[in-house]
């Protein structure tokens, strides 16, 4: 009985040693910014805010905040280590707007519990302090430009 015992555990650890690990998946990057779906200034007057491809001149600063070290640094105590870029926009409201102007994005892969931070270009620098309520909801991210 002794020895069919230990056949069998012997069996079952030969095919355990076989069954892979069930981890949970590295995280992947998924949201893009789709669309502005509204736009409003700060007397709640709807804008005209457009989007599209970050120019080509700005290529470096793209690149710049895509990096950990960056992030962190703008984001301060706001990081988390699995905070990573989604996407780039080039964002633009009509000349005499009156800011604050809050604008809603369109963005796939986002839930409402969805840690997100929006950051913006000035031309010159990156800011994180000119951005306030910024928010996630199913498929979108709301935040305030000041």
């Amino acid at each position: 009985m002794k020895k069919f015992i230990a056949l069998a555990c012997a069996a079952v650890l030969t095919v355990a040693s076989a069954v892979t690990a069930f981890a949970q998946p590295s995280v992947s990057v998924s949201g893009v910014v789709t669309a502005v779906t509204t736009a409003t200034d700060k007397d709640g007057k709807a804008v005209n805010a457009t989007f599209g491809e970050v120019p080509a001149e700005y290529a470096s600063a793209v690149a710049e905040v895509k990096t950990e070290a960056k992030l962190k640094e703008l984001l301060g105590s706001d990081y988390t280590s699995t905070m990573q870029v989604v996407d780039v926009k080039n964002v633009t409201v009509p000349d005499g707007t009156v800011f604050p102007v809050t604008i809603t994005f369109k963005v796939t892969g986002v839930t409402a519990s969805t840690k997100v931070a929006v950051l913006h270009y000035n031309g010159a620098k990156w800011e994180a302090d000119t951005v306030k309520g910024v928010k996630a909801g199913n498929g979108t991210i709301t935040a305030t430009f000041t």
